[in-house]
């Protein structure tokens, strides 16, 4: 029992709404002991969250492919035959991704590192979300692969499982990269 007349390890019930001021400043057992929450203004938090998420997300950030690299994979489709997919890092940020075939795209998209260890976060355009809808299908998924210089991208048509795509790097008009 605490000097204030409560048990370790537990708080009492109170009738006050979750969210409410009061239910956030009400004290939190940690480990057989009450604590008091820090009483921080809501104001100072939203000034200081984006500054959180941007660290915590450099922190976990997966390394990047090399610019002016490109990555690119021909895949034989029933109904649509012959569709090539092609990616090529712009910079840090931006990418281009080109569709030729039965399908032709050529458009630009942001990405940034994701959460893990390969993962890229990316965002694509109203024109290719578009033409992806009409599909069917979803870009649900991205990696970077350092050690194989390889890029993978997730789709997700209807009714079947997500499908990864490896494309591998090219070196300008030369022919794929091979391992040495």
């Amino acid at each position: 029992v605490s000097p204030s007349g409560q048990r370790h390890g537990t708080t009492e019930r109170s009738s006050v709404p979750l969210g409410s001021p009061s239910a956030r400043d009400s004290t939190v057992p940690i480990r057989g002991q009450l604590l008091e929450r820090p009483r921080m203004p809501s104001s100072s938090l939203r000034a200081v969250l984006p500054a959180l998420l941007c660290a915590a997300h450099v922190s976990v950030a997966s390394t990047l492919p090399p610019v002016g690299a490109t990555y690119e994979r021909t895949l034989s489709l029933p109904v649509i035959g012959s569709q090539t997919l092609s990616l090529t890092i712009l910079d840090s940020t931006r990418a281009a991704i080109r569709l030729d075939g039965a399908l032709t795209l050529n458009e630009f998209l942001s990405y940034w590192g994701g959460d893990g260890e390969d993962a890229l976060e990316f965002a694509l355009s109203s024109q290719t979300i578009s033409l992806l809808r009409r599909l069917g299908v979803a870009l649900s998924g991205a990696e970077y692969i350092e050690d194989a210089d390889q890029a993978w991208v997730t789709i997700s048509p209807p009714l079947i499982p997500p499908i990864r795509i490896r494309l591998d790097r090219i070196l300008g008009g030369l022919g794929r990269m091979t391992s040495a």
